[in-house]
């Protein structure tokens, strides 16, 4: 069975969503929901709307995280061996699980991410899997002038140990998770292939993201020119490690 993690600040209906969709879904056992310190009226709101799912339950951080650390303490509250990772702006319906499961059986260092998210096309990359850096630097060249929206893409689905195990391995890698800022996707999908696990495009996964409001944790640290500033500098480091391939 599947665990459903969803990340969560200052958001309702979306992530209600989200919340009723996988209520009922076959392959989910579990839906963790974990709030980044949002207002007291939110997680009130929150606390009530998810009575009526029992398989649901929601973690509260008591101070903000940020982006990496709230996206691994939801991962580590999951009970299940395999994990959906979404933020809460982000939907994906049965279909999406669905396509996972054709994936089976499923390998323990592959993290699995969808070819298609809204308007962005990565359908060229669909079945690929890259192993290395230079397998993800000219996989990504089919996908001409969105190659960086590829690295930028979240919610995916892996082995919740091997993805603890990755975040962990940050440090030597010579990125501090403390200063990621917005560029935390990024980092992951170069980090998971640079401790040798892989990164599979698979066909015919997909979801839709929903517009970002102006309470989201992504625009809380990009509205500062530091938070801009630091996830760009990220961004590009990361870009160009893989072009140098290490």
């Amino acid at each position: 069975m599947i665990s459903f993690a969803i990340t969560n600040y200052n958001r309702i209906q979306t992530v209600m969503k989200l919340v009723r969709e996988h209520a009922t879904n076959d392959h989910v056992s579990e839906i963790v929901l974990c709030d980044d310190a949002s207002s007291s009226a939110v997680v009130y709101e929150l606390q009530t709307a998810l009575v009526p799912y029992p398989n649901a339950r929601l973690v509260q951080n008591q101070n903000i995280l940020g982006l990496f650390f709230n996206n691994l303490r939801t991962v580590e509250n999951c009970s299940n061996e395999w994990v959906v990772l979404c933020d809460s702006d982000n939907f994906m319906g049965k279909d999406y699980t669905n396509a996972l499961h054709r994936e089976a059986p499923w390998d323990y260092g592959t993290v699995y991410c969808p070819e298609r998210v809204g308007p962005f096309d990565f359908t060229a990359m669909g079945g690929c899997s890259m192993s290395n850096l230079h397998e993800l630097r000219e996989t990504l060249k089919r996908v001409v002038g969105i190659g960086d929206v590829f690295l930028n893409t979240g919610n995916y689905f892996f082995n919740r140990g091997m993805y603890v195990d990755v975040c962990h391995q940050f440090p030597k890698l010579g990125l501090d998770p403390h200063k990621l800022w917005a560029a935390e996707v990024h980092a992951l999908n170069y980090a998971w292939v640079a401790s040798g696990g892989k990164i599979k495009c698979v066909k015919g996964l997909q979801y839709f993201h929903a517009t970002t409001n102006a309470d989201s944790s992504w625009r809380r640290i990009t509205a500062t020119l530091e938070g801009r500033r630091g996830s760009e500098a990220i961004r590009n480091e990361i870009n160009h490690r893989i072009q140098q391939g290490r």
